[in-house]
């Protein structure tokens, strides 16, 4: 924002009233009759420069330097801005006249100006919409959009129906931004267009809601994610991909009650619970001699007209004589929206005469061509063609050229892939601006800047030429080559940035790009060399942006084509196979082949002597054993990390050496050997500066050793100090708000530390937490582990278990491959079914619990599992503290003094005295409860702690 408008000195207190509206500076607030306009920022601070110096020109230099100070941006970037305004205050309708161009200069505040005091107090701010900002008004369309709000509540599930170019897209936007209040879950936008396979569709409504990007179906985390909500999804262009869209739509008004869905499509979806609008062509007038240009405004084709035609030629006045012929033309165009504004848009350099000469002559040179073709789709082919054939060579080449690039399109990306020796920077520049006005290209306007986009029809007709003219591999092979540029430039600036957020803001406009370039150089006529680059280059920056079943489906093919070319290229593989790694962490998980994996990555990074891609695999072994209940293993690894970073005199590596150790070490059993390393690492880390990326995760690594030094905490018997570690270290990542780090502190602390010390209530509240990121973001390995922690806090609260349930969910966390907690549920498992009559079954789940702990050197909960048996062993055997019930006891008690595990000491010494029966076993019981107690010096009011005094006072 300028320096005048920031909210200080007289702008600051200031307002301008012109004809219906008021601009206030300070608030950069424009309200027409007292509604709100939605209008970019930048354009709002022209409109108050204007208004500043109103009746004065304005230098476009002037401008540009106050709209975009310290900036340098090119002039297109001014005109389509002020192009925006004088739409958004219909510049030109009914007589209004605002914005003046200087010829030569600049632009000229026109209009009547009142000047007023505004009111000191704050000023409420609009409510922020996830809509785009409209690129005009909406013309002639406030019925349907009205029935469409209507049939939207009653019904739930509304499709807007019509041909290419009518307006669909431009009705829904409306309809939804004025139900916007509706819907407190959000009005979420889902463009279809770039999607051609029905299976992607679940992937791109998943991506426009920001959830599910580990799901390898991302239809569960949607339904999740809506399920309780009251949101309102709109589904662009399905045309391409109705049977996915349909498939979509009957699952959401299925389970998600709240949820309500308007699509926009070519032809009906065909869906239960589909309601169709189909909309109508924009009223044209008759055809008559005796039509005023004052009675031809009740027409909205007309008013369209008129309004796109002063934008382009702001001396552009409609008068009584022309009525006829203006009738006329929008007679020809069937009102249709697109075809009526390309018609405006040659206001610029001809008259309405010409113009409907000219389009007649279209007509009748076209009317036996194309039979099979629809009259509406064949009228806006016709205005295309003709539209297309009155360009310059330069305008046509950029047009054309134009359609390779998939969504979105940057000045600078238009620049670089479309700039040689034919045609410099400055033609092309010159040659947008007339697409811009004539309405075959769209500009879009943010904060961010402009952005440009070719509607899906005009993209076609473009691509069409652009294969016609022999082009289409130059082109895509030049729009590949760049963005392999920007991918790479990108890669190393994020090296020094660190972080994802500046990734997200940074690159993800450009991921469509990136995908269809993608796309070009791995088909048939595409580029294995640039292919290969892209792969490398590019695949590591969708960590943040894609799902990672695309990312690892895209690093394997990049592979297989590495491996059909024979090519030697051993640094590239192993860089794909590294991101497949990484991939395959969050699916399929931790299990065998992940780690085979990283075996291989690091056999290959061993060989090439990549000290960095060594490490990483390390770093991936080191997760895939821990999180697989292998801590022994685990820490091999992480002692391989440690002489890594010794290596490269890392000290982030070093710090980090510290948390992975003193985790392994915990699960071994270790519980002090651990808390002063994890303790010692989080005391010294500093988030971002000590940060180090694993490709596609942002981890609070010091929040991470707090959480597992919590657990240490509570084994080695201090419960109060537990809970304030758990909370030291889930708070800052829940605030963060990174998915994963968000399931691990919620399922590695907040919720087992609160079982442990007895307060259900925070299980609930940390399980539930659990529950909703998991399923939001497809995170299968902590929705299984949630729907274990789901039956034990369930079995904790008294209610019934059912053994073949618990059974089921126990297998399917077991085939994640994340196991590191299936000992410790297993062992709460087992005693509440063991409680409620079912020993044997509880038997049968801690003996295997027991065995996996074996297997894998777990230490840290074995004590637990063998107390958990003997309780078992007794109800069973209803022989207390004879035979096998007493041995686990003893042997339990036995591990948990070697460990200084008071935690799990105080529970067995519980388990003794309950189950004596003879005067002498109980003296004993309770003189080890008493002794055992006594090492505890806080956490009174927790409650095992409660339970042991309980029991020595009966």
């Amino acid at each position: 924002m300028p320096e005048a408008f920031a909210g200080s000195g007289p702008a600051a207190r200031r307002a301008f009233r012109f004809g219906p509206f008021r601009f206030q500076p300070a608030e950069q607030r424009l309200t027409e009759a007292g509604q709100e306009v939605r209008v970019g920022s930048r354009a709002l601070a022209i409109l108050g420069a204007l208004l500043e110096q109103s009746g004065t020109p304005v230098g476009k230099e002037a401008l540009i330097a106050q709209v975009w100070p310290r900036t340098h941006v090119e002039e297109i970037n001014l005109r389509v801005h002020v192009s925006a305004l004088r739409r958004a205050l219909g510049d030109g309708r009914d007589g209004r006249r605002y914005l003046h161009t200087v010829s030569g200069r600049g632009y000229q505040f026109v209009g009547q100006v009142v000047v007023e005091e505004t009111p000191t107090g704050p000023v409420a701010a609009a409510p922020a919409s996830m809509l785009p900002l409209p690129l005009g008004r909406v013309i002639g369309r406030n019925e349907v959009i009205v029935m469409t709000m209507q049939q939207l509540r009653r019904r739930r599930f509304v499709t807007i129906v019509g041909p290419g170019g009518i307006g669909k897209t431009t009705v829904a936007l409306a309809a939804a931004e004025r139900l916007a209040a509706a819907f407190p879950g959000g009005v979420h936008l889902v463009d279809l267009t770039p999607i051609q396979d029905d299976g992607r569709v679940a992937a791109a409504v998943a991506a426009a809601l920001g959830i599910a990007r580990y799901a390898e179906d991302a239809l569960p985390g949607i339904l999740a994610f809506l399920r309780d909500s009251r949101v309102l999804l709109v589904l662009d262009n399905c045309e391409r991909v109705v049977g996915g869209a349909a498939a979509l739509a009957e699952q959401v008004l299925r389970r998600a009650p709240g949820a309500h869905i308007l699509a926009t499509s070519r032809e009906r979806l065909r869906a239960e619970g589909e309601h169709m609008l189909r909309l109508p062509v924009l009223a044209v007038p008759p055809l008559s001699a005796t039509l005023t240009a004052e009675r031809l405004q009740d027409y909205a084709s007309v008013q369209l007209f008129v309004e796109r035609a002063a934008a382009a030629n702001e001396a552009f006045r409609l008068r009584d004589e022309d009525a006829p012929v203006l009738a006329a033309i929008c007679h020809r165009l069937d009102g249709i929206a697109l075809a009526i504004e390309l018609a405006a848009g040659h206001m610029a350099v001809t008259d309405l005469a010409s113009l409907g000469a000219l389009l007649e002559d279209r007509f009748r040179l076209t009317a036996l061509g194309r039979r099979t073709a629809l009259p509406r789709h064949r009228t806006l082919r016709t205005v295309i063609d003709w539209s297309y054939e009155t360009l310059g060579d330069e305008e046509r080449a950029v047009l054309r050229r134009l359609a390779v690039f998939e969504g979105m399109i940057t000045l600078e990306a238009t620049l670089a892939v479309l700039a040689d020796d034919t045609m410099p920077r400055e033609r092309i520049v010159a040659s947008l601006a007339s697409l811009v006005d004539k309405s075959l290209v769209t500009a879009e306007i943010g904060d961010a800047g402009v952005r440009y986009k070719l509607l899906d029809t005009t993209r076609a007709y473009a691509l069409e030429r652009l294969a016609e003219a022999g082009e289409l591999g130059d082109a895509a092979r030049r729009h590949a080559a760049h963005y392999l540029a920007l991918a790479t430039e990108v890669g190393a600036e994020w090296a020094r940035q660190n972080t994802a957020r500046w990734l997200i803001d940074t690159f993800a406009p450009h991921l469509g790009n990136l995908r269809a370039a993608l796309d070009w150089a791995f088909s048939p006529r595409g580029d294995d060399d640039l292919a290969i680059g892209l792969s490398l280059a590019g695949i590591p920056l969708m960590f943040e942006l894609a799902p990672v079943d695309e990312i690892r489906r895209r690093a394997s093919r990049a592979l297989d084509r590495i491996a059909a070319l024979g090519r030697d290229l051993p640094a590239a593989a192993l860089r794909l196979r590294a991101a497949c790694g990484v991939a395959m962490m969050y699916n399929p998980g931790p299990v065998a082949e992940t780690a085979r994996c990283w075996e291989r990555v690091l056999s290959i990074a061993t060989t090439l002597d990549d000290v960095e891609l060594q490490a990483r695999a390390c770093w991936g072994l080191w997760t895939v054993h821990v999180y697989g209940a292998r801590p022994a293993l685990a820490l091999t690894y992480a002692e391989w990390w440690r002489g890594f970073g010794r290596r490269q005199g890392s000290d982030v590596k070093a710090l980090l050496a510290d948390r992975i150790t003193g985790t392994a070490l915990h699960y071994l059993g270790q519980q002090r050997q651990a808390l002063a390393l994890l303790e010692g690492m989080a005391e010294r880390y500093v988030l971002y500066r000590h940060h180090w990326f694993t490709l596609g995760f942002e981890i609070d690594h010091g929040a991470m050793a707090r959480v597992i030094a919590a657990r240490a905490h509570w084994i080695l018997g201090r419960p109060a100090l537990a809970r304030r570690a758990a909370e030291a270290g889930t708070r800052p990542v829940l605030a963060q708000g990174y998915p994963i780090g968000c399931c691990y502190v919620l399922c590695e602390a907040a919720f087992p530390v609160a079982v442990l010390v007895g307060d259900l209530a925070a299980a609930e509240t940390a399980l539930a937490a659990l529950e909703g990121w998991a399923d939001h973001n497809g995170l299968a390995i902590w929705q299984a582990a949630a729907r274990c922690c789901r039956l034990a806090l369930d079995g904790l609260r008294g209610r019934p278990l059912d053994a073949d349930a618990v059974a089921r969910a126990l297998a399917a966390m077991r085939a994640t491959g994340f196991t590191t907690h299936l000992s410790w549920l297993s062992g709460l498992l087992a005693e509440t079914l063991g409680g409620q009559g079912w020993p044997e079954a509880g038997l049968q789940l801690v003996n295997a619990a027991l065995d996996a702990a074996a297997a894998g050197d777990e230490g840290w909960c074995r004590a637990e599992l063998l107390r958990v048996r003997a309780e078992l062993r007794a109800w069973a055997q209803d022989i207390p503290l004879a035979g096998s019930a007493g041995e686990d006891l003893r042997d339990a008690l036995d591990l948990a003094r070697r460990q200084e595990a008071n935690g799990w000491a105080l529970r067995i010494a519980v388990s003794r005295a309950r189950l004596a029966r003879t005067a002498a076993e109980r003296a004993g019981s309770l003189d080890l409860l008493a002794a055992t107690l006594a090492t505890f010096g806080e956490g009174e009011e927790t409650a095992d702690l409660l339970a042991a005094r309980g029991l020595l006072a009966t």
